[in-house]
């Protein structure tokens, strides 16, 4: 993936997209305390790793599914691991993109494990893409 389209919007979508398709029984509370984390400390890089531990954490505790924790944590990682400039609003952005799907998927239930993308996800919504 080049580096332009790396954690861009769209990048960020199908990111987020392959975090909800594995959100088991987590709660869309659960998925708003990860966005309080990391808004709760100032340093950008710092934030980010407190919110990847939060998950894992949230996960140890059966309050998130594992695997989309731990979706969750390797992303929040690979955008600290990244050369990109902003890196907390990479992270509050792809956050709120798993907020939004998460909600989209649990109002409309929407089983996701064969939509591979976000063009997928507005076709089986009936979208035309």
């Amino acid at each position: 993936m080049s580096e332009s389209s790396q954690f861009s919007t769209n990048d960020l979508l199908n990111r987020a997209l392959r975090v909800v398709r594995v959100r088991g029984n987590t709660t869309r509370t659960n998925i708003n305390n990860l966005l309080e984390v990391l808004e709760s400390e100032r340093s950008e890089i710092g934030s980010i790793y407190l919110t990847a531990v939060f998950t894992l954490r949230q996960a140890a505790r059966s309050l998130i599914d594992r695997r989309m924790a731990s979706e969750i944590a390797r992303n929040l990682v690979e955008i600290t691991s990244s050369n990109i400039q902003n890196k907390k609003q990479v992270a509050r952005k792809f956050l709120g993109l798993v907020k939004w799907l998460f909600e989209i998927a649990e109002r409309l239930r929407l089983d996701l494990s064969n939509v591979r993308d976000f063009e997928s996800l507005v076709k089986l919504l009936g979208g035309t893409i």
